[in-house]
């Protein structure tokens, strides 16, 4: 797994509400969601840093799994029609991330396993 730098330049946002009204509360439910949804949809799973990793191993920290509750949900492009007001954003700046495939500890995820996901930190 390699671990990349994203140069972000501008904020993204999306809305909680659309997550809910679609139903995107959970990473399960969202990622179906998603991947029935048009290519422009978008999905930001939310966590505190503190929920999802482990620190204090030699090899580095290490993400909980399988997977918590994520603390927010948000979306864009998941519902027909105009999008309610953004409420949560991703703001400008550094980010650490790796691109893989579902992690299969999302329980009840229906995907094949081609489908890539970018993870952020």
């Amino acid at each position: 797994m390699d671990l990349l730098t994203l140069n972000l330049n501008q904020s993204l946002t999306w809305s909680r509400a659309d997550a809910l009204t679609a139903g995107a509360t959970a990473p399960a439910t969202a990622m179906g969601i998603i991947d029935a949804a048009s290519e422009a949809a978008e999905a930001a799973l939310v966590w505190r840093w503190e929920s999802l990793v482990l620190e204090g191993s030699d090899d580095g920290p290490r993400v909980i799994s399988p997977l918590p509750p994520p603390e927010r949900v948000a979306a864009s492009g998941l519902l027909p029609g105009e999008s309610a007001a953004a409420d949560t954003s991703l703001e400008a700046g550094r980010y650490l991330f790796i691109q893989t495939r579902p992690p299969a500890a999302i329980a009840g995820y229906g995907g094949d396993g081609d489908e890539a996901s970018a993870w952020l930190a």
